[in-house]
């Protein structure tokens, strides 16, 4: 059975392979983990990524999704500065505690659970991925390029985690990971291009 989170504009669906959990989130749209909203998220400032998953074979994925279409002039410098690599690692450092917290002190044991439980399990591995959209580039290479350079900066940051960082889009994705098909959810606005 798959599973479905819309995170903005992008839908993600998981295969039977993966299990997810929303981890932060709208509360009109899409609420976050009961544990995170009622527990973690009560420290001012706290940052949390989206999703939490558990990819079986493989280990644990903490999931930040960025949706820039149409935002490019005003993002543009959170991709050169080296800001948006800062704050996606801030956003790791904050969830691996809300999931080691999980661990700790959740009444009902749930994914988060798991996931923290894989964060100290050195035989189990642990990756980030980002999926970072951005309006359409003239040059296709000019992107990926892009893209390279901001996982190497989140790598930088994350290294005392996990070297295994991902960063990709819908035009850059290759199944990897697998099982993951992202489309733009139905009856939202199309992406500026």
């Amino acid at each position: 059975m798959s599973s479905q989170i819309d995170e903005g504009s992008l839908r993600f669906e998981f295969e039977s392979q993966w299990r997810v959990a929303r981890y932060d989130g709208d509360e009109k749209t899409a609420p976050a983990h009961a544990f995170y909203r009622n527990q973690v998220s009560r420290l001012p400032g706290t940052k949390a990524v989206d999703v939490v998953g558990i990819l079986a074979g493989e280990g644990g994925y903490i999931i930040e999704v960025k949706d820039f279409r149409g935002y490019r002039i005003q993002n543009k410098k959170r991709l050169s500065s080296g800001e948006l690599a800062i704050e996606v690692a801030q956003k790791v450092r904050d969830t691996v505690a809300g999931l080691v917290g999980a661990v700790r002190n959740e009444s009902n044991p749930s994914l988060l659970t798991e996931a923290g439980l894989l964060l100290v399990n050195k035989a189990k591995t642990i990756r980030i991925l980002l999926w970072l959209e951005d309006d359409a580039k003239v040059n296709k290479k000019e992107w990926a390029e892009e893209l390279t350079t901001l996982t190497t900066r989140i790598q930088g940051y994350l290294r005392w985690l996990t070297s295994r960082v991902l960063v990709v889009s819908i035009a850059t994705y290759a199944l990897k990971p697998p099982g993951i098909k992202v489309t733009n959810v139905p009856g939202t606005p199309a992406p500026k291009n």
